[in-house]
């Protein structure tokens, strides 16, 4: 007991010291990046080993897909923009940034890590929900529709609102789904999800006070949220921030997680 409040503690007070430490170093997109996410999500995996495959396999196979699907459309219509990378002018078909696959990787890998270590239960089961196969072909499905309009018609992959659809698809209906299914997941989502709202409203205010990255584009959003000089979407708040660690665990427990509650 007493290592589990010491693990609450640790977590609960890391976003703030990455906060202070990134405003110290000015720091760029990777060290905030690492800050963040990188070293509560190493915490973590030292604290509770035997998830570290599952929570890495199910972060792997959903981050490469979606953060370059996503990336694409969002660079391509300005909705966002990253400045800079550490592959410096190269981008993946032509408009990816491919530090975002590792973004990607490491935000996924700690809210299941987060989820396994402090929220869950465990029983005697396999390491890997078979149904993980269905997820990545379904992604994979995705990529290749991506690819073919990118290769065919890469002008319908100029999505406008397309923040606002895709947390609609890929945030609020799962959400609800694995819910209407599962209501016992409901407290532990939530709590997750109080946590990484905390924690990415943090992270946003530093990364945007010290320009790692921008909203070009403001006709592509719905609104925008203004506090202390810095501006965001809306979508931002609803779809990133407020619930996407609910949906991220919403799509874990239904294809990756082999104790169905």
């Amino acid at each position: 007991m007493s290592a589990k409040r010491g693990d609450w503690l640790f977590i609960l007070l890391w976003p703030i010291a990455a906060a202070i430490l990134s405003h110290a170093a000015s720091a760029g997109f990777w060290t905030s990046m690492l800050l963040f996410f990188g070293v509560p999500s190493a915490y973590l995996a030292w604290r509770n080993p035997s998830f570290i495959a599952r929570s890495a396999l199910f972060a792997a196979v959903t981050s490469v897909p979606l953060a370059v699907i996503i990336d694409y459309v969002m660079e391509t219509t300005r909705g966002w923009l990253l400045p800079t990378s550490i592959f410096g002018e190269f981008r993946l078909l032509g408009a990816v940034v491919v530090d975002q696959i590792l973004w990607v990787f490491l935000w996924i890998f700690f809210i299941v890590m987060f989820y396994e270590t402090l929220l869950e239960k465990h029983r005697a089961g396999k390491t890997v929900d078979p149904h993980l196969k269905t997820w990545a072909l379904l992604l994979a499905a995705g990529s290749a529709l991506f690819l073919g309009l990118y290769l065919s018609s890469p002008s319908t992959l100029a999505i406008d609102y397309f923040y606002l659809k895709l947390g609609i698809l890929g945030a609020v209906l799962p959400t609800l789904v694995v819910i209407a299914r599962l209501p016992t997941r409901a407290g532990p989502f939530f709590i997750a999800g109080a946590y990484f709202f905390a924690l990415s409203f943090l992270y946003e205010m530093v990364a945007l006070h010290l320009g790692q990255w921008f909203w070009p584009a403001e006709n592509q959003f719905i609104g925008f949220v203004e506090m202390f000089g810095i501006r965001f979407p809306v979508e931002e708040l609803l779809f990133w921030m407020m619930l996407g660690a609910v949906a991220t665990l919403a799509l874990y427990q239904q294809f990756a997680h082999h104790e169905k509650h």
